[in-house]
């Protein structure tokens, strides 16, 4: 598979920091990331530079 790009903007009413913390606490993910889509059954966040991620929901 060929590596991708992904870019997501959005303004929060929240610290820079807060904002950093909670996008790659793999327990807060399922609270913001499509709650409405069902519980999420696993999170992996590798947040170093190449890293990759993965979010399944059932």
């Amino acid at each position: 598979m060929s590596p991708f790009i992904v870019r997501v903007t959005k303004r929060f009413d929240a610290s820079p920091e807060r904002v950093f913390d909670t996008w790659l606490d793999p327990a807060r993910v399922p609270k913001w990331f499509a709650p409405h889509l069902g519980p999420m059954t696993r999170v992996s966040i590798d947040a170093r530079v190449g890293g990759r991620f993965s979010f399944m929901q059932t």
